[in-house]
């Protein structure tokens, strides 16, 4: 059985997420690959913190 976690940007349920931060506030944040694309794109505040997988 895997384990799922809910992405803090789109609300939904995955199996894979992408610990991230993109904010100012350099807080860590797990999101779906999709919300990684939009959060990443001319973001000079993202940076990758590893790959979580349930």
């Amino acid at each position: 059985m895997s384990r799922v976690k809910l992405c803090e940007g789109c609300k939904k349920e995955y199996n894979v997420m992408y610990r991230v931060q993109y904010k100012t506030d350099r807080l860590w944040y797990f999101l779906c690959k999709s919300c990684v694309v939009e959060v990443k794109r001319n973001n000079h505040h993202y940076r990758y913190g590893g790959t979580w997988k349930g």
